[in-house]
């Protein structure tokens, strides 16, 4: 189970004042707290810089926080590699090199992750068969189509085997297909007992995907609990995810 215990994170952010420019902090995260659990998939829900992504970044390790503790399986965020090689981290932004093919990418990346030659070899042969990875394998990534491009996406954050999955916006300009196939690796993933962490601004993937919510809204935690208290449709759940931010004040 992943445990977040009062996390806070500040920004340092310059600012122009008069003839001089100064730094100042600005409070991102206050408080942070929330559970995800083995098998289930969290939705992490908030209007745009309310902190969702912070938090995500926090836990993937990708960012250092000034209080607060993250802990999975008996390591911390703090843990630095150990806590980094159990985590699969996708984000909308997420790009591979482009003048390597998809299979160079994996091999790179599988070196990172501190995997040897025959397990990242291993490896790609069953997410070629999960994802029906095909030519993209051999395909430099800057002539591979977006849906070749996504599945080489996933596959660099499924190769070495994550116990917890971060995915933040990853269906961001895909195309109906693409969309598709990423909340079916989703779905996958979560009947393997992985624990998924899901930030999205469509209701209906909530709707479809999630087990549980966490709203953040102005840096805190608005509501956390079973997605069903929030409605069995993507619009009774977008009525309330906006009534609760609405609440708190944007």
């Amino acid at each position: 189970m992943l445990s977040v215990q009062g996390l806070c994170k500040t920004f340092q952010e310059k600012q122009k004042q008069r003839w001089k420019t100064i730094t100042v902090a600005k409070p991102v995260l206050n408080n942070v707290e929330l559970t995800a659990k083995s098998g289930r998939t969290l939705a992490v829900l908030g209007a745009n810089g309310a902190g969702k992504t912070t938090t995500l970044r926090c836990i993937a390790g990708m960012l250092s926080f000034e209080a607060g503790d993250i802990s999975m399986n008996g390591l911390t965020a703090k843990s630095g590699a150990s806590w980094r090689q159990q985590i699969g981290y996708l984000a909308g932004t997420t790009r591979l090199y482009p003048r390597l093919t998809v299979a160079e990418n994996l091999h790179y990346f599988g070196t990172l992750y501190g995997m040897d030659k025959t397990s990242i070899q291993q490896r790609i042969e069953q997410l070629d068969q999960q994802l029906e990875l095909g030519k993209a394998l051999n395909t430099r990534v800057d002539a591979c189509s977006t849906g070749m491009h996504q599945k080489g996406n996933i596959a660099r954050t499924l190769l070495h085997d994550p116990q917890l999955l971060i995915l933040d916006e990853p269906t961001s300009g895909l195309d109906i297909m693409a969309s598709t196939r990423m909340l079916e690796v989703v779905k996958r993933q979560r009947d393997a007992d992985r624990t998924i962490l899901l930030s999205t601004h469509h209701m209906h993937e909530v709707a479809e995907l999630a087990d549980d919510v966490a709203i953040i809204a102005k840096g805190k935690v608005a509501f956390n609990g079973p997605v069903q208290h929030l409605g069995q449709h993507a619009e009774d759940i977008h009525q309330s995810v906006t009534k609760i931010i609405q609440g708190v004040g944007v």
